[in-house]
């Protein structure tokens, strides 16, 4: 089994990669709520996380998968830890069935559950996103619509990206909910962002379709690194 690598660690949680994810830059996150109990989302597993959440303190009781795509080893945790399992409700994309006994995220609260979630892209059968806020902590969780990871991004300089397929189809908004002051964003994909949260997000959205020019001529080097990740020399899904 791979090594879970904590990437990040922040009040009432970190964040971890599993060695094995390469370049797609994939990440979990574990969340303490204020009664004790622990959330692991979108989450891997691998040698060592079951110390990591030990020493979180706290039991794990629910697990959250907040994109179609993102089930992970879902299921096996929260059959492990008898936790709950959320997931987003309609049809999956082909080849990711939704597991059968997973409660639905909905907008409108889950009982007993400390955590706000809005959809972010529901096309069914091709993208279903979701995102969690954390108002206890002002933490925002998006899974795949923004990222960090270097293929996000059309230059260095950028803190934070569309993902590329959104960058032609069209960048989400709404991420930052009206009244809300994010102090942390957790991503699916590379490190989080801690400065100036609602503005970096409003600044990757806007951007999103003006850099294209940009991005694109950064593409062909993105696709090599892919092409020598599907034939083994990194890791092209997560």
């Amino acid at each position: 089994m791979a090594l879970a690598n904590v990437t990040h660690r922040f009040d009432g949680g970190f964040s971890w990669a599993r060695s094995s994810s390469g370049l797609l830059e994939c990440r979990s996150h574990a969340l303490r709520d204020a009664d004790g109990g622990v959330w692991l989302v979108d989450p891997f597993d691998g040698t060592g996380l079951d110390e990591e959440l030990e020493a979180l303190g706290g039991d794990v009781v629910g697990v959250i998968v907040l994109l179609d795509r993102h089930i992970r080893d879902s299921v096996a945790l929260a059959r492990r830890y008898g936790a709950r399992l959320l997931a987003p409700p309609g049809r999956w994309r082909r080849g990711h069935p939704r597991p059968q006994d997973a409660e639905a995220l909905r907008a409108e609260g889950i009982d007993a559950c400390p955590f706000t979630f809005t959809p972010i892209i529901q096309r069914e059968g091709q993208w279903l996103e979701w995102s969690l806020w954390w108002p206890e902590r002002a933490v925002l969780v998006v899974p795949e619509a923004v990222g960090t990871p270097d293929y996000y991004r059309s230059r260095a300089r950028e803190p934070l990206a569309v993902h590329p397929v959104l960058r032609v189809a069209g960048p989400p908004h709404g991420l930052v909910a009206p009244g809300t002051e994010p102090q942390l964003l957790l991503v699916g994909h590379g490190d989080a962002v801690e400065a100036d949260v609602a503005g970096t997000i409003e600044l990757a959205i806007g951007e999103a379709r003006r850099e294209l020019p940009s991005f694109l001529l950064a593409a062909p080097r993105h696709a090599v690194r892919f092409v020598r990740a599907a034939v083994g020399v990194g890791r092209a899904s997560c």
